[in-house]
């Protein structure tokens, strides 16, 4: 079993690497400090040094195992999965597709466009 720096270093390593870093908040790595500095009883250090030891291996593991999934372009999500297809088509053929979050919540054609249409077909036939 590694020692107890060895393993600390690593956590922090670890932390620092995928946690502070990307979310920019320090809370983490404070608490692995207060954690490694407490006084722990003899009998429980080796098995909080293993703990630590999976839980580094559990973050590097997930970390390598989304960009993996990034690199080779494969999402859990069906429909950003069929979207990015359609905009690919898309660009194939010269067109563009709109940005869809723009859009959703409202109605196209406008409300106001529908009703203006309604008045010019009822005056027309009116």
């Amino acid at each position: 079993m590694a020692n107890v720096r060895e393993v600390y270093r690593k956590l922090l390593r670890t932390v620092d690497k995928n946690i502070t870093q990307v979310t920019g908040n320090t809370l983490w790595r404070d608490f692995v400090k207060k954690e490694f500095r407490k006084s722990q009883e003899v009998a429980a250090v080796p098995h909080l040094l293993n703990q630590a030891e999976e839980y580094v291996y559990l973050v590097e593991s997930v970390h390598e195992n989304k960009e993996l999934l990034t690199s080779y372009n494969i999402t859990t999500d069906k429909d950003s999965q069929q979207r990015e297809q359609v905009k690919k088509t898309a660009r194939v053929v010269g067109l563009e597709v709109p940005d869809r979050d723009g859009l959703a919540d409202t109605d196209f054609p406008p409300k106001s466009a529908q009703s203006d249409e309604v008045q010019k077909v009822s005056e027309q036939t009116g």
